[in-house]
């Protein structure tokens, strides 16, 4: 039996961005907070970089670096980046609003056949400690009175100072428009004897506020009153303060495995959550708790007991659900899970049942073969069918490994069809391993009650030739040659709208165990069949990187340097998604 505890003083808020990439462009990507925060501070080694589900290593010498105080983050040029990647970032970023404290505790027991434990969060802003904000009595009872509605938690602005020339300050008069009084309106104004008002500007949305932006001074932007018209307000600001309520959030799960032979495993694991957004208030606190639970079942038999090498059946079973009120700590889907699902466009949390169930062949020196059947829903708005076929299989010198999936799904909103698979195949030659790949995704989506594909279907096709040589040898080689095919939507069918042909090569020489040189080269070569069903315009790109390293005199002397270029280059903004 085991346990601990532990206490933290926490200050990270998760967020997740999604980076559209730009044919020939290899960052900086600035990235954005989860409420759509455009200066943040990046927590240090927190973020995970993904390219189309796969985790990606940082490093001047790997695949991305990133600028934790500027939040940005590049791509080295190992990677060409395109307009067809799917770029995922996830992160946390510095939020100070609240002294935050953390605490956790488990306790776990464990045999041979058996396991269990449980296991606790607890993450909490204090209420009387704010940082960045000073909560008047009055701010606090507009914070009580919100609830969850937070986008209504505003306080009026507008502090009496002394005038500076350095600072945007306002005058408040009273004025008159049409014979009707509009009391303590604000005017920007730099004469010393009335500009004594600091008033912070909320964007409240067109027509709920009667203030415009307007830019023309060296200190920044300014706001300007204009009187309503009828009774409506013509502006989109306000002299308001958006207050940042104090928040908790708690989980407690407890779980059990038991293994009723060597080939028989079965476990039942349970969770409560409870995510409190504003703990001002006592108002709405009955969506704050929520439950989960998930249940597996593996088994395993050998199907000829009287081979040690034979072939064995294996069969899985897993089941998760979850109220509409359950709220992870963290993100714990796949980051590719709503892609996979065509669930982009639901809403984040809702009731969820997600059930698979696997059957395949298994052999310790071929390799196996498996079928799944998948389905989830979610509440009344989302059923998916998926059907999934994958191996991996290597009699002898081959290779052959493939993945297919079929999504069926509908809803009331829309209803779709999802078509993959990704198959290889290499065969080696001594260190010398030449292969071939072909993938193919087709998507599918229709509106309720439509015949035309929505804008969100897609449909490509890549095909792929490439050889390697691995790094354990004195001469590394790596090549390949790649063509996608994309297609533009017409109507209820597809038509071929781009070509891509890419190229790449890599040769690295290991002089000795302590002498390296390497050269890469990627090019990329975009092309626009039929311009009438695509927005992109016809590109070629390319990178290149040259690398050296030396380690002498047993590591007194440590030397590594590298060069690289590549076509294009400006800072792009990433789209923040919180799921």
């Amino acid at each position: 039996m085991s346990g601990g505890i532990g206490a933290a003083v926490s200050r990270g808020k998760f967020a997740r961005n999604v980076i559209n990439g730009i044919e020939s462009n290899q960052g900086p990507y600035r990235l954005r907070g989860a409420e759509n925060e455009l200066f943040i501070v990046v927590m240090s080694n927190s973020e995970r970089v993904f390219i189309d589900g796969q985790k990606l290593d940082r490093g001047q010498d790997r695949d991305y670096v990133i600028d934790y105080n500027t939040a940005e983050v590049t791509f080295t040029t190992r990677r060409l980046i395109n307009k067809d990647m799917r770029i995922v970032i996830e992160f946390q970023y510095a939020d100070r609003n609240y002294a935050r404290t953390l605490l956790t505790g488990f306790t776990a027991v464990k045999s041979e056949k058996l396991q269990a434990g449980i296991n606790l969060y607890s993450e909490q802003d204090s209420k009387n400690q704010p940082l960045q904000q000073d909560l008047t009595p009055e701010d606090k009872a507009i914070l009580a009175a919100a609830g969850d509605s937070l986008q209504l938690a505003f306080s009026t602005s507008g502090d009496s100072v002394a005038f500076n020339v350095n600072e945007t300050l306002y005058a408040r008069i009273d004025t008159t428009v049409n014979s009707i009084l509009y009391p303590g309106v604000y005017l920007y104004t730099s004469n010393p004897d009335s500009a004594h008002y600091r008033v912070s500007f909320s964007n409240v949305g067109a027509g709920n506020g009667d203030y415009i932006a307007v830019d023309g001074i060296a200190n920044g932007r300014i706001y300007q009153w204009v009187a309503p018209v009828n009774g409506v307000s013509q502006g989109s600001y306000a002299p308001k303060t958006l207050l940042v309520s104090p928040k908790q959030r708690q989980m407690a799960t407890g779980y059990i495995n038991y293994a009723f032979t060597k080939n028989t495993r079965m476990g039942v694991e349970l969770a409560a959550s409870k995510d409190d957004i504003n703990r001002f208030s006592t108002k709405d606190k009955r969506n704050d708790d929520g439950a989960a639970a998930k249940f597996f079942l593996d088994h395993r038999q050998a199907l000829n007991k009287n081979k040690a090498d034979g072939w064995d059946f294996i069969a899985s079973l897993q089941t998760e659900m979850n109220d509409e009120k359950f709220r992870p700590v963290e993100v714990y889907r796949s980051v590719e899970f709503a892609r996979d699902w065509n669930t982009g466009t639901l809403l984040t949390f809702d009731k969820e049942l997600l059930s698979n169930v696997q059957v395949g062949l298994s052999q310790a020196k071929t390799g196996d073969m498996k079928y799944g059947f998948r389905s989830l829903f979610r509440g009344n708005s989302y059923r998916g069918l998926m059907h999934t076929l994958n191996g991996n299989v290597h009699p002898g010198k081959w290779t052959a490994k493939w993945d297919a999936s079929l999504l069926s799904s509908d809803g009331p909103v829309f209803e779709s069809t999802f078509l993959r698979h990704r198959d290889e195949i290499t065969r080696s030659f001594g260190s010398w391993i030449p292969g071939i790949r072909f993938e193919q995704e087709r998507n599918e989506q229709l509106l309720a009650g439509k015949d035309s594909l929505s804008a969100s279907s897609f449909h490509f096709r890549i095909a792929d030739v490439f050889f390697t040589r691995p790094d354990t040898v004195k001469l590394s080689v790596k090549g390949g040659f790649t063509r996608r095919e994309d297609d533009g939507i017409k109507g209820n069918t597809f038509v071929h709208a781009t070509t891509a042909d890419m190229a790449h090569f890599g040769i690295g020489w290991n002089k000795n165990t302590n002498q390296r040189i390497a050269f890469l080269v990627n090019y990329r070569n975009l092309k626009v069949i039929d311009t009438l069903y695509t927005q992109v315009n016809p590109e070629e790109s390319g990178t290149g990187r040259l690398d050296y390293s030396l380690n002498a005199w047993k590591g007194a002397l440590n030397l590594s340097s590298f060069y690289e270029g590549g076509t294009g280059e400006n800072l792009v903004d990433c789209i923040p998604l919180l799921k």
